[in-house]
């Protein structure tokens, strides 16, 4: 069995996470105009009567590389960012101005490189654009259709770039291939909404999966808010027994955890950011770990 949107007795343990798919209001932003390149200030875009992008802010501070990963949001999204397309609620900012009403003035400042363009016509294109000394070099899904060596020279190049000049660098893909090697900071869409924005190596900390078995003891009657302080992304109870990805791990925390009366051979495993994209993006569940191989 596998659940997204934990039984009413782990309701507390992703109450962060489902509160911002759910339609609470989204945090304040929280970018310095004078610090901040590209900014989304509670964003909402509207597809005919379906809403794909339901109030979004992130913002992109000066010589860093921000990823934004997510599904059908991914190209609506960046066309607003860039100011090409007119938000439904909220506003897009470059350089700290409204990016709709300036976007021809900031032509000349920011280099867009596509899918579009075949492997190695995409990194030529990746090279003009850096050429061209940009303040602001947008990648939309840059290693789509790609081959392995198509894409670490890709990946090569922009990582060389940024280590003359420190560009700043706002990457929007699909998928999650390359982007470990170049990312500072990570975005998540899920349902329109963005419940993910820390920097890599906090989100590569605080995602982990946890598996566990739960008994009946003297001490311990029932169980199912075990994993209220970690905050449950999603849970799968198996045979053998629980399966959880969590978005709050913390060592200290889940050495209490395992000593607690009634938890039975719990352990803590690290996950790639292909498989917390695929946890909080939605996508097949992960493989049980425990599942015989032969």
């Amino acid at each position: 069995m596998e659940t997204s949107r934990l039984p009413s007795a782990r309701a507390d343990s992703s109450r962060k996470f489902r509160a911002q798919l759910a339609g609470a209001a989204p945090a304040a932003p929280f970018f310095s105009m004078t610090e901040t390149v590209l900014a989304l200030d509670s964003v909402s875009i509207d597809e005919g009567r379906s809403r794909c992008v339901d109030r979004v802010s992130f913002s992109i501070p000066a010589g860093i590389v921000y990823a934004l990963l997510g599904r059908e949001e991914i190209s609506p999204l960046v066309l607003c960012a860039l100011g090409q397309r007119k938000a439904s609620e909220g506003r897009a900012l470059l350089f700290g101005e409204d990016a709709r009403k300036n976007r021809r003035k900031f032509r000349s400042r920011v280099e867009v490189v596509t899918a579009g363009a075949a492997g190695s016509d995409r990194i030529l294109g990746l090279r003009r654009a850096l050429e061209r000394s940009p303040e602001l070099l947008v990648l939309e899904n840059p290693a789509f259709g790609l081959g392995e060596d198509a894409r670490t020279t890709l990946f090569e190049e922009l990582r060389a770039a940024r280590a003359r000049t420190r560009i700043t660098v706002f990457v929007a893909a699909n998928d999650t291939a390359g982007i470990e090697s170049i990312a500072d900071r990570v975005g998540i869409l899920a349902k329109g909404r963005l419940p993910v924005d820390e920097d890599l190596g906090v989100l590569l900390r605080k995602f982990r999966r946890i598996s566990y078995r739960n008994e009946i003891t003297e001490t311990r009657t029932e169980y199912g808010n075990e994993l209220d302080r970690f905050d449950a992304v999603r849970v799968r109870v198996r045979g053998w027994g629980v399966e959880a990805v969590v978005s709050n791990f913390e060592d200290s925390a889940f050495e209490s955890f395992r000593r607690q009366d009634g938890v039975l051979d719990a352990v803590s495993r690290p996950m790639s950011l292909t498989e917390i994209f695929t946890a909080v993006a939605g996508g097949p569940a992960p493989p049980d770990p425990r599942a015989s191989t032969t």
